[in-house]
């Protein structure tokens, strides 16, 4: 019912553009967040919320500015993910239990080594871990959102039920090592950067390196950024910036995906690029304003079959691989028309400077 409420709030008259595409966009039931190359953009929408807000019943809280620094409260949970308001990070939620919700709460501490060590393996266990780990992006949890799903499948092979007891010495080490896998993480993930083009730096391409292994599959995007030399002095520079020949460049992770497949590590290959058309048009869909220059696509692959099938002049029988092809050419052709036409390229890699390895 909210969200029809805020599709109506954007069709008010009464409101600028900028403020109608993010009520239409930029909101999630009662969250919202914005990004923008102009602070004036970021000002004229929170100007207007309130206002408009109060027109149709509803009281806004507040409108965080991530160039303001709050005087108390520095961490603010938005999307299922924990924003660092004074250092500009984003973090999901760690917060992991081996135990079930009693009147909505967890009764037990969270997941420790004393937890692991005495808990009893059951299918409806696995589960419920797997079923904590929300990354909405996929760039924080993507390689351990994998590893829980086979963890999941290889338990559920067992036949066990719900409750069944797991006896078996290699699923439960398996299940073991994945719990500590996740505690490791817990403690030692770092946030990342908000912003996928750091204040005062041009977004210049999407690089999307894509992988299939012998069970799963996957696709990162990233954002590669430039400081301008003619950039104003005022531009602080981020401390991932890369110094080269061609300039001060930074990339960085904006969206990853991983999907299980029991086919053969050569069709992982190849769903793994049509994966990455997909990430890709999705970011770009979703950019919450056109770059201010004209950008470019690349795929990264390691595997020469997966490149070749790119060429329509070489046929394939096998129906399942020729609408995969298919499919990856059509949004192909879509990425290029992006933006009055972009450049998409395709570029192969050795599995070792890989980074959707890590996932697949």
């Amino acid at each position: 019912v909210l969200d029809l409420v805020q599709l109506r709030m954007s069709e008010d008259p009464g409101i600028s553009k900028e403020t109608s595409a993010f009520l239409r966009t930029g909101t999630n039931v009662d969250d919202g967040m914005k990004s923008s190359q102009s602070m004036r953009n970021i000002e004229k929408i929170a100007s207007e919320l309130g206002p408009l807000y109060a027109k149709y019943s509803f009281c806004l809280k507040y409108a965080i500015k991530s160039y303001i620094k709050p005087e108390e409260k520095h961490v603010e949970e938005i999307l299922g993910l924990s924003w660092n308001t004074e250092t500009d990070s984003l973090i999901p939620h760690l917060d992991f239990f081996l135990s079930s919700k009693k009147r909505g709460l967890y009764s037990d501490s969270r997941l420790s080594v004393e937890s692991m060590n005495g808990a009893v393996i059951t299918q409806r266990l696995v589960l419920r871990i797997v079923g904590q780990m929300y990354d909405l992006t996929g760039r924080h949890f993507c390689p351990l959102l994998i590893a829980g799903r086979l963890t999941y499948g290889v338990i559920v092979k067992l036949r066990l039920g719900w409750d069944g007891i797991c006896t078996d010495d290699l699923v439960n080490s398996l299940v073991r090592k994945f719990l500590f896998e996740l505690l490791e993480v817990t403690e030692n993930l770092i946030p990342m950067p908000r912003a996928w083009v750091p204040a005062g730096y041009l977004m210049r391409k999407v690089f999307c390196p894509t992988d299939g292994g012998e069970s799963a599959y996957s696709a990162h995007g990233y954002i590669r950024s430039e400081l301008p030399p003619t950039s104003n002095q005022n531009v602080v520079i981020s401390p991932d910036t890369i110094s080269s020949n061609s300039g001060r460049n930074c990339s960085r992770l904006g969206l990853a995906r991983c999907k299980v497949s029991s086919l053969s590590v050569p069709d992982n290959e190849q769903c793994s690029l049509l994966l990455g058309t997909r990430v890709t048009m999705h970011m770009l869909e979703n950019l919450p304003e056109d770059p201010v220059e004209k950008i470019e696509v690349a795929f990264i692959s390691d595997s020469q079959c997966t490149c070749l099938t790119i060429n329509p002049a070489l046929s394939q029988k096998e129906r399942r691989r020729h609408n995969v092809r298919v499919r990856t050419h059509r949004n192909l052709l879509k990425l290029s028309t992006f933006f009055e036409g972009i450049l998409v390229e395709v570029y192969w890699s050795p599995g070792g400077h890989n980074a959707a390895d890590l996932s697949s």
